[in-house]
């Protein structure tokens, strides 16, 4: 029985893992959540990191971005945004979640699929972009 269980718990563990190993950080995500020193925050604030190393807050290009798979971080070059400028170590990176740390404050963010939410918006009848 505790074979069975080791068993269970070990193969319960090593498909996120290997999962995780193929995830991208490059996409379109949503930052949802902030914990700061000075207490959480839930901005809700599009974020893309473009393929060409191009790093997008709202749309308009913040600076660069460069994911080392080895370190397990994604190293930020802006001078706009500089609560994530430098290193942001990877907490956690799955097919629809990334949370980050830099200098104690933990970023969250869910992925986007921007055609899935044009689909539903056009689908709603409400006019404009949502």
């Amino acid at each position: 029985m505790n074979r069975l269980l080791m068993l269970v718990f070990s193969v319960l563990f090593l498909v996120p893992t290997a999962n995780s190993k193929n995830v991208s950080v490059a996409g379109d995500w949503l930052l949802t959540k902030v914990e700061a020193k000075d207490g959480p925050q839930e901005p809700y604030m599009p974020v893309s990191f473009k393929e060409n190393g191009d790093f997008e807050l709202m749309g308009m290009k913040m600076g660069t971005w460069k994911f080392d798979k080895k370190a397990k971080t994604v190293k930020i070059v802006s001078q706009q945004f500089k609560e994530v400028n430098g290193d942001n170590k990877i907490l956690k990176l799955g097919k629809e979640e990334l949370v980050w740390e830099n200098a104690g404050t933990k970023m969250y963010f869910r992925r986007m699929d921007k055609e899935k939410i044009g689909r539903e918006n056009a689908a709603s009848g409400l006019m404009g972009t949502w």
